[in-house]
């Protein structure tokens, strides 16, 4: 398992199971290792069975709510996922894993598109440190889907900060705080952030594609043609995008 080959530890942790080799009381542990190897594997129906089978074996274990949670994530089951996210985390007393345990909880919500909730799990995170430094990024897009656009701009402002220097994916951040411009009329901050995008990342499709929408919204119509005639290249292939371009 500590080198990564799970079929190998799968197969030695059922072996182990069927013929009780382990201690009194340490069975729900082989169990969450066969559930954990089969949740590696992508085999998420077989997890699911062999967590469920560990909180038999010892119910309230926190980890097996945290990883059945997992599962029904990977599932695309989110209201599932939150049920039992909630559970580890009214067991856990550890700062650290409540902070991880709610960046997945506010992941399900946003995913269920309930936005309010999820803005509302993502603040009560106080780390930003290893793979929690994007939840001001992650505040910010859930204040967009709700048209909050001054909101989304001011946490998009405060990610940044959290991005470490050459990080690529700032640059998405930087797009979506485009659009809250863009989407507030305020034209010359939106473009301004385009064009040093553009000064980066020159195939930066969507930033291209959206230049065009501004130029629409601004009713210059020939500079918006030029935006949408320099983007429709990079769809090649892509029907849907390709016929939108074409028809705008």
């Amino acid at each position: 398992h500590d080198n990564l080959d799970y079929q190998c530890a799968l197969d030695n942790y059922l072996i182990a199971l069927d013929k009780k080799l382990y201690k009194e009381g340490e069975r729900y542990l082989f169990e969450y290792h066969v559930g954990s190897c089969y949740y590696a594997l992508k085999q998420y129906v077989k997890a699911e069975e062999y967590f469920k089978k560990a909180l038999a074996s010892k119910p309230n274990d926190y980890l097996s709510f945290w990883k059945l949670a997992d599962v029904y994530f990977s599932l695309k089951k989110y209201s599932d996922a939150v049920t039992y996210y909630k559970k580890a985390l009214d067991i856990t007393t550890i700062a650290a894993e409540k902070d991880e345990i709610n960046h997945w909880i506010g992941n399900a919500y946003y995913r269920l598109k309930d936005y309010n909730a999820a803005i509302s799990i993502f603040k009560k995170i106080q780390s930003r440190e290893k793979n929690l430094y994007d939840i001001d990024t992650e505040i910010g897009n859930s204040f967009l889907n709700l048209a909050k656009y001054d909101s989304a701009i001011n946490y998009y402002k405060i990610a940044e900060k959290f991005y470490k220097s050459g990080d690529t994916a700032v640059k998405f951040v930087k797009f979506n705080m485009a659009k809250a411009y863009r989407s507030l009329g305020k034209y010359d901050q939106a473009m301004e952030i385009q064009d040093a995008l553009l000064k980066q990342y020159p195939t930066y499709a969507s930033v291209i594609w959206e230049k065009g929408v501004i130029y629409v919204n601004k009713k210059d119509y020939n500079n918006a043609i030029t935006w949408y005639k320099k983007a429709l290249p990079f769809y090649t292939g892509d029907t849907l995008n390709s016929y939108t371009l074409i028809g705008n």
